[in-house]
């Protein structure tokens, strides 16, 4: 689950993996078991390379302002916008050398980001770009198996083998 990457949008092992994600995967799949990974693709922290040298990808307001996600307070993102073709680009790339590394099952959280609605490279709604987000994840991923999570259900129908629908964790209050 998350964790393991350094920052959301800087999806390479943070420094408690010394040996690396691709041998953590082989290291799981040696044991048997299926290595499985967990994305928030659509979410990209502001602290990230990604987000400083890319001012154009974001999905905008209507006065112009990214749109802003902070999850529990661990950050403040930024929400991909893939109908620009560099920023799809990368989305892509970014799946697919997880999937060189080992990675067969995805657990894709977050997923709704790309519904909401705002101010895209090119003008279509917040279903479509969710749609066009899905092709993209769907197509690097390849065979493997995708878990899609915080995502709408009927958009979401015919990209992903499994939904979870159910709540994440509970917090306690003190």
């Amino acid at each position: 689950d998350d964790g393991w990457q350094r920052l959301w949008g800087e999806w390479t092992a943070d420094p408690g993996f010394p040996s690396g994600m691709a041998a953590l995967a082989g290291d799981i799949a040696d044991a048997g078991l299926t290595p499985g990974l967990w994305m928030a693709p659509l979410y990209v922290h502001r602290d990230t390379a990604t987000w400083a040298e890319n001012p154009d990808w974001w999905v905008r307001d209507a006065a112009g302002e990214e749109l802003t996600f902070s999850n529990l307070g661990t950050g403040d993102y930024a929400v991909l916008d893939v109908t620009h073709p560099a920023a799809a680009a990368w989305l892509d790339q970014t799946i697919r050398d997880r999937v060189a590394e080992g990675w067969t099952y995805f657990k894709f959280d977050f997923l709704y980001a790309a519904a909401q609605e705002g101010l895209r490279q090119q003008p279509v709604t917040g279903i479509e770009a969710y749609h066009r987000a899905l092709e993209i994840l769907r197509d690097a991923a390849g065979d493997a198996w995708i878990l899609a999570c915080g995502a709408p259900m009927l958009p979401s129908v015919g990209f992903a083998e499994s939904y979870r629908s159910g709540a994440d964790i509970a917090f306690a209050t003190d």
